[in-house]
């Protein structure tokens, strides 16, 4: 890819610059990156090493052109934002938007780097062990036969001496006039050679000083010098961790008269899930549903089964009914930042969300009705629409200090 200014996709609803990841050029750039894929994992079950290379660095050349794309996307929308002044409120709002939607599939592509190269190094690791121990052994056998090589050498070396004594007592005898002796002699000598010789092959027990070579040093050098380098983390994730620490914490201090740090709530983990009692019996359905939530949560869910049968309901105990998926951490924080910022903006006729959805213990709880409105999901590539319920849990001790946490985290409530 060319690093000329990228143009709106045509043929879309208001042209925005960020139709264009997903116009030709974007598509273009995806085929390539799954044909790089399918390269990887077809070289990755041959035992050749140079083949797989190949296929690792063109898999990382195709997500690198992926991510140069979008970086130039991401460029001109914050260019299009710096010059939004005498624009309505609404004008400035779509950009905005554009913006935070361009960052998160560049965020996308960072984290399927970081995912490829950590299964790279993970790959790695028992060929690494098989050629340590392969070197070793071979090392081992290569000190072994120097050992026996010297002591054969000294064997020889003594043994040669005594025989040219001999040899001078022989001459000696042939100038009396037995010419025939000397040569049994020789025979015999040639005999005791071989014989001295070959005897010191057995008894090598006292030299073992033989493992000479240890190739454990060099293999932590190796491990080095061949790790993988990690990929720097970008400054726009996890931002909302980041501004919950900075500024959201000393909010809540404030309006709530809190002595400790700690006695402010914060984020404890969310829970999303997608009932499928409607395809129980459609495994395939079933993956596919599944596949969509894990798109969307970043994280693989777990698939719920029936704990009992139920006749009136055809339904049978150990069924798939359902998926489930628990995020905590960092993972937590972007999805919730993906939700207010991106998802929730998208909804139809969106007038904010239930504020009396708490459980009066410092839970709140929202239906999603389209799994269309988060970005990562394509109209064309889903089989059915869906909703899915998701479940914000928070330390809070009452629904008040819940409320005010997720309105400084950006929760956008029914005036």
């Amino acid at each position: 890819m060319s690093d000329e200014e990228v143009k709106p996709a045509a043929g879309t609803p208001g042209n925005s610059l960020v139709d264009s990841l997903s116009g030709a050029a974007a598509e273009q750039l995806n085929d390539a990156v799954k044909l790089a894929e399918k390269r990887y994992a077809a070289a990755a079950k041959t035992p050749e090493t140079e083949g797989k290379d190949d296929a690792y660095q063109s898999l990382v050349n195709a997500i690198e052109d992926k991510r140069a794309y979008i970086e130039r996307v991401c460029a001109q929308a914050r260019g299009k934002l710096d010059v939004s002044e005498g624009l309505s409120a609404a004008a400035v709002k779509k950009r905005r938007i554009e913006l935070e939607l361009a960052e998160a599939a560049l965020s996308d592509v960072l984290a399927q780097l970081e995912e490829l190269s950590s299964k790279r190094e993970k790959d790695a690791k028992p060929q690494k062990k098989a050629r340590s121990e392969k070197l070793e052994k071979n090392e081992l056998a290569d000190g072994v036969a120097a050992v026996l090589a010297e002591a054969e050498r000294v064997k020889t070396k003594k043994t040669g001496g005594a025989s040219g004594v001999d040899r001078s007592d022989k001459a000696g005898q042939e100038s009396v006039g037995d010419a025939e002796e000397p040569k049994v002699s020789e025979t015999v000598e040639k005999k005791e050679i071989t014989a001295d010789s070959a005897a010191p092959k057995a008894p090598v027990k006292p030299d073992k000083k033989v493992p000479q070579a240890q190739p454990k040093a060099p293999e932590k050098s190796d491990k080095k010098a061949s790790k993988t380098p990690e990929i720097p983390d970008s400054p726009d994730r996890h931002r909302l961790k980041k501004y919950y620490k900075a500024t959201g914490i000393e909010k809540l201090r404030k309006q709530f008269d809190f002595e400790n740090v700690n006695q402010v709530p914060k984020l404890d983990k969310i829970i999303l899930n997608m009932r499928l009692g409607d395809i129980k019996e459609d495994a395939k359905k079933i993956g596919a549903a599944v596949e969509e939530l894990k798109t969307i949560a970043g994280q693989k869910p777990v698939v719920t089964k029936a704990k009992k049968s139920v006749a009136n309901f055809k339904l049978r105990e150990g069924m798939s009914v359902g998926a489930k998926v628990t995020l905590r951490g960092n993972r937590m924080y972007e999805f919730f930042d993906k939700l207010v910022s991106i998802a929730l903006p998208r909804v139809r006729d969106f007038k904010g969300v239930n504020g009396d959805s708490f459980d009066g213990r410092g839970n709140y709880s929202l239906g999603i009705k389209e799994q269309l409105i988060f970005p990562e999901i394509r109209y064309d590539q889903i089989e059915k629409i869906r909703g899915f319920d998701v479940c914000i849990v928070t330390t809070a001790q009452s629904d008040e200090q819940a409320k005010a946490l997720l309105s400084v985290l950006g929760m956008p409530f029914k005036a």
